[in-house]
């Protein structure tokens, strides 16, 4: 068993998207068609779209508000990761 992907719903998809690509490097890739409707976008890491941003309320949705819990996250290089989140002013 692996995590396919996480949705986080937000009332800025751009700067939730900013977010992701400078803290975790992910890319922008394209979204299946049936579902371009509805705003957001999908974040990739290695081809594979892992993190899918969507528009909450306030974004023309009618949907639950913002939410997340959380989302965990392995990787290799946890020292410079801190680093990257130190030198971003990203509180952890």
């Amino acid at each position: 068993m692996h995590l396919d992907h996480v949705t986080i719903r937000t009332r800025d998809i751009a700067r939730t998207s900013t977010f992701f690509q400078k803290v975790f490097e992910l890319v922008e890739g394209e979204r299946p068609a049936a579902i371009r409707g509805i705003p957001g976008v999908w974040l990739f890491a290695d081809g594979r779209p892992i993190v899918h941003i969507i528009g909450a309320p306030g974004y023309g949705i009618d949907r639950a508000a913002e939410a997340i819990d959380h989302v965990g996250f392995a990787m290799k290089g946890y020292a410079a990761f801190r680093a990257k989140l130190d030198a971003l002013a990203i509180p952890y």
